[in-house]
C-alpha cells in the first residue's frame, strides 16, 4: 500500500485524496488499485522534472 514504503500511509492516502494517486477499487473489505493507474503514478515519478 505505501508503494514499496517509500512513502508514510498518511502521504499515500493524502495523495489518493488529492488524485496524485487513483482511488481504490473496493472489492468486498479490500483496495485494490488497477494496474494501469498505478503504473501512470510511477511513470509521472519518473519523469525529470523542468526545475531539476
Amino acid at each position: 500500500m505505501q508503494m514499496a514504503e517509500c512513502v508514510s500511509s498518511p502521504t499515500f492516502w493524502r495523495r489518493v485524496a488529492d488524485a496524485t494517486i487513483p482511488r481504490p477499487v473496493k472489492l468486498g473489505r479490500l483496495s485494490r488499485w488497477p494496474q494501469s493507474g498505478i503504473m501512470r503514478v510511477i511513470e509521472a515519478a519518473n519523469t525529470p522534472r523542468a526545475d531539476a
